[in-house]
Order: C-alpha cells, then structure tokens, then sequence
C-alpha cells in the first residue's frame, strides 16, 4: 500500500466517524425539539444506545442510555413503562461492562417500579425480575439461585410452563445452578 493510498483510507474513516458523529447529535437535537410524541424519540435513543452497546463502544452506550433515562424520567415521569424499560436497559449495560452493583441496585430500583402498577406476576415484572437474577448471576452472587426459583415459580402459574419466558428462567436457573455447583 502506498503512503497515497493509506492517507486516502485514513482521510474515509475519519469522514465516517464525522458522518456518524453528525448523525448522532442529529438525533440528540431532534429529541430536544421535537414534542414528546408518545415517547418515539427517546425509543430510537434507546436503540441507538443498545446498538454501540452491541458494537463494544462501552462509553457511548452508557452515557446515551444514563441521559434517555434522565430524560424520559423528566418527561414521561419515573413510573412511566417506556422509562423503566429504558432504565432496565441501562442496568444490563452496567452489568454487561462490570459495574455490577450500580446494575444490581438500579434493577432492584426498576422491579420495585414494576411492581407498583402491574403487579407481581405480570411478563413484564417478570422479566425484570428475571434480568435481575441475571444481574446477581453475572456479579457471582449465589442468591441469583433463590431469585431464579421464585421467577420460575411465578412464570409458570401466570404463564404457564411453555411460555418462552418460563422456558428462559428455566435454562438460566440451570446454568446457575450448574456453575455454582463447579464452584463448590
């Protein structure tokens, strides 16, 4: 490769990260424009946010998701469905980048939430529910066990037994079992 064609490389990728740097404070300043339509803008931040997630750029992920869940507890209020969904996604990218407590204590925070309009047994608590298990999972805590047995329980009375949720917490609550059992 020629020192010609190396700057010419060099010169595109830097375009594509102003492109894509343009994009994102594109969407940034839509959110702030735009009136709160049923809470659309905040979603495509979420994905936005999941997707550097998915591409490994940690820093990013987290500071988009930690300022949608800022706003959409300003705009849509703390118990709103949208802004706990948005503050569980923000708790798997915690757990995901180590920052387990911080993950833990706002998934405990979210199923408290959760809790409150939809009950126990909803999919939706349940899930949460289930993420926070998870979460204790991934931070070597055994008591994810205990917490994957009462998920399991009340997905299978309200969801019945082949309910892909109920068959998830089952294969999680195996693999826990199985990993704390090689720890012993």
């Amino acid at each position: 490769m020629t020192l010609f064609e190396s700057d010419r490389k060099i010169k595109a990728l830097v375009e594509l990260i102003d492109a894509e740097e343009r994009r994102e404070h594109a969407i940034r300043s839509d959110l702030a424009r735009e009136a709160l339509d049923g809470g659309e803008p905040l979603v495509v931040t979420d994905q936005l946010a999941a997707a550097y997630l998915f591409a490994a750029r940690h820093d990013n992920a987290l500071n988009l998701h930690e300022q949608n869940v800022a706003e959409c507890r300003e705009l849509l209020g703390p118990d709103h469905p949208l802004t706990l969904h948005c503050q569980d996604n923000l708790a798997t990218a915690l757990s995901l980048v180590e920052r387990h407590d911080e993950a833990i204590t706002l998934q405990e925070e979210t199923l408290a939430a959760y809790r409150r309009p939809l009950g126990e047994d909803h999919p939706d608590t349940l899930t949460c529910q289930s993420n926070l298990a998870w979460f204790l999972f991934n931070a070597g805590r055994e008591e994810c066990i205990a917490l994957y047995e009462q998920t399991l329980a009340a997905c299978t009375e309200a969801l019945g037994p082949d309910d892909m949720l109920t068959e998830t917490v089952a294969e999680f609550l195996e693999t826990a079992r199985e990993y704390v059992d090689d720890e012993d």
